[in-house]
Parts: C-alpha cells; structure tokens; sequence
C-alpha cells in the first residue's frame, strides 16, 4: 500500500490554476469558432427576414424594408457568451495575484 507522505504542502490558488486554464482554453476555442458561428447566425437571420418580406407581400414591401440585411447588426452575437468567460478569468487572476501577494507577505513576516 502506498504510504502517504508529509508534504501536501499546496501552493495558494492551485484549483485557481485548473479554473484560469479552463477560462482560457474556452476563450480560445469560442474565438476560433466564432467566424464560423457569425456566418451561420446571419444566414438565419437573412432566411428569417425573408419569409417575413414574403408573408407580407407585395403590398407590405417598402423602401424601409428592402435594407440591405448584410449591413444590418445581428440579433445574435458570441459577445456576451466571450464576456461571460471574460469576467470570471479576471476575477480568477486577482484572486490568484491577491493569495500570491497574502502567502509571501506571511512568509516575510514570520522569518
């Protein structure tokens, strides 16, 4: 059987590490993907506008309703999604500086 040691000494914020790669790793791949995600969502959207022009028919079509739809924002984006990934690996780094800071201030105050 093993034998546990006594050294499980862990550094300050080690599953601060696991969450900061994870962050990352999910910003990456949400911003690789996001081109890809954009085009498809603004092919939606150009379907969508579509069959509203053609349930209203010729009567409901007008200037205002033939805006070029390339031109227009979507209603879909990635950008919250890339905020909400944002805010907690900001948050996960100034826990990990401030834990940082706090153990070696301790350490130079007990020598």
């Amino acid at each position: 059987m093993c034998e546990p040691t006594g050294d499980h000494t862990q550094k300050p914020g080690n599953g601060l590490h696991y969450l900061i790669a994870f962050l990352c790793f999910a910003i990456v791949a949400l911003a690789l993907a996001s081109g890809k995600i954009n085009q498809r969502q603004r092919a939606i959207e150009q379907q969508y506008h579509g069959i509203q022009q053609m349930q209203r028919g010729p009567q409901g079509a007008s200037a205002d309703t033939n805006v070029d739809s390339e031109n227009a924002p979507q209603a879909i984006s990635t950008r919250p999604l890339m905020w909400l990934l944002v805010a907690p690996l900001v948050v996960a780094w100034l826990l990990l500086l401030w834990r940082r800071y706090r153990s070696i201030r301790n350490a130079s105050h007990s020598e």
